[in-house]
């Protein structure tokens, strides 16, 4: 099977490009500049010339696109991919190129959107921690926490979404429903570091459509900020803030609550950017199920192996993830 990878240029294009790679496969990587690509077959393309970008999409049998802004990329690579019965794995996902997609390919194509870190990983250890966990959860609650520069499709993305209005702020999941916060919730965590990281509790379409399916009782979601000061620009001002100690990578925290006290908590961490990772989680979903991909259009949230691909990038040493239990919620024990 040949992978074609467009934006192979770019931080999630090379995130795609390390771990297909590594794993061996028959690689075919896109870009406006080929001669930043070494060791794999290359082919100019840009997604805004028709030609170029069928000629592309004809010679492979997979294509994950890393490249966007998803707001105004809509659902050109995937209407190509349709239209060239080809396969598609997309990082990206916004309510606009959902839309979009949805209305002009449907049942027609194999599309599956928002495989990268968030959306998509975080969903993906939802996933493989409700099937780990036997006990019956009164409430769960995950955290993400990127503490890496964002990319600049990712920042144009983040400022759509919010003059769009997406997700649901202040909002969880309960009783088979997205509510409103009607309840007390955490402000702040203190991680082993000492760090403090301030939360935004929210809703996104994603979550919803993976709670749907698994139909848990309860559940919150929060974003997680180094300053409290962010929280303010995101809601109040509506605008995009970038780090400035040159720090990358993020961490998930998955905490399972039972009727019995008891906590289980899934933990994964990468000092990897979340753009670089973006591109290997959409290469990992390739590699465990692109020859498997459903009619449709689809989230990556609903692939039925969310573990190999947690495992996959464990094993290529791109995430660590760890496991702790404790009883009395005032200590984990590590399992």
């Amino acid at each position: 099977m040949k992978i074609g990878v467009l934006g192979a240029g770019g931080r999630a294009g090379k995130g795609t490009l390390e771990v297909l790679k590594k794993k061996h496969c028959d690689i075919l990587a896109g870009c406006r500049n080929v001669e930043k690509i070494s060791d794999v077959a290359t082919m100019t393309v840009d997604v805004n010339e028709p030609e170029l970008l069928s000629t592309f999409i004809n010679s492979c049998d997979l294509v994950i696109n890393c490249t966007g802004p998803a707001h105004k990329l809509g659902d050109t690579v995937a209407f190509s991919c349709t239209k060239a019965d080809k396969g598609l794995i997309d990082v990206a996902g916004n309510d606009f190129m959902v839309r979009e997609v949805m209305e002009n390919c449907g049942n027609k194509g194999r599309i599956l959107l928002s495989a990268g870190v968030y959306p998509g990983l975080v969903e993906l250890l939802f996933k493989m921690g409700t099937e780990m966990t036997k006990v019956k959860s009164s409430c769960i609650e995950e955290i993400f926490f990127d503490y890496s520069n964002l990319s600049e499709n990712a920042l144009l993305d983040i400022k759509a979404s919010l003059d769009d209005g997406e997700g649901k702020g202040f909002s969880y999941w309960k009783n088979a429903a997205v509510c409103s916060i009607d309840c007390q919730v955490k402000e702040k965590i203190v991680l082993s570091n000492g760090k403090i990281v301030y939360l935004l509790p929210m809703f996104y379409k994603e979550y919803q459509v993976l709670c749907e399916k698994i139909k848990p009782h309860k559940v919150f979601f929060f974003q997680g900020f180094a300053d409290a000061k962010d929280i303010e620009k995101l809601i109040k001002l509506k605008e995009v803030f970038e780090r400035k100690d040159g720090e990358n990578g993020f961490l998930i925290l998955l905490d399972f609550y039972s009727n019995e006290n008891e906590l289980t908590r899934f933990q994964i961490e990468s000092s990897y950017d979340s753009a670089f990772l973006s591109g290997a989680v959409a290469a990992m979903i390739a590699m465990t199920g692109g020859n498997a991909l459903k009619n449709g259009v689809h989230y990556a949230a609903e692939i039925e192996d969310a573990t190999s691909v947690i495992k996959g990038l464990k094993e290529l040493g791109l995430i660590t993830i760890k496991k702790y239990r404790s009883r009395n919620l005032n200590g984990n024990k590590k399992d």
